[in-house]
């Protein structure tokens, strides 16, 4: 299901708070503080996110964390792919994947729906953690038609 879980969403939040002064530690206190949300939650997010090398944990007294590469060069898509897995609209998508629907062998769906999942791969994977701190009317996303 195309659902972003709460650990994305506060990951999301933290890399755009840092892209906006890349080179700046900052702290998860920092970070739960500037957006009113869970401090324990969002620690443990980061510390994934450290994990995976999109960012550094700097340790001692003014630590913190900073980022590991430029904010243009990760997307969306890879932040969401680490912290939460492919986001899906439907499970039988994924080829690797069993679909327990009851009319999966009368399907006309899989085909249209296998073109919608790649738009939204592809529109995750062109926005840069970058194009997060950019203003709104600077991401360009398709045009429907």
């Amino acid at each position: 299901m195309l659902r972003l879980s709460k650990k994305v969403e506060y990951g999301l939040l933290a890399l755009q708070h840092m892209s906006a002064r890349p080179e700046t530690t900052v702290s998860a206190k920092e970070v739960a503080e500037h957006f009113d949300i869970s401090y324990e939650f969002l620690a443990k997010t980061m510390q994934g996110l450290a994990r995976q090398g999109f960012i550094r944990s700097i340790q001692g007294v003014r630590g913190g964390y900073v980022l590991a590469r430029r904010p243009a060069s990760f997307s969306v898509g890879d932040i969401i792919e680490a912290l939460q897995g492919r986001p899906q609209i439907v499970e039988c998508i994924d080829s690797g994947t069993e679909c327990e629907c009851g009319v999966s062998d009368k399907c006309t769906l899989k085909s249209p729906m296998s073109i919608i999942q790649q738009k939204i791969d592809d529109i995750l994977a062109s926005t840069s953690i970058a194009d997060l701190v950019a203003p709104v009317h600077t991401i360009s996303l398709p045009v429907a038609q």
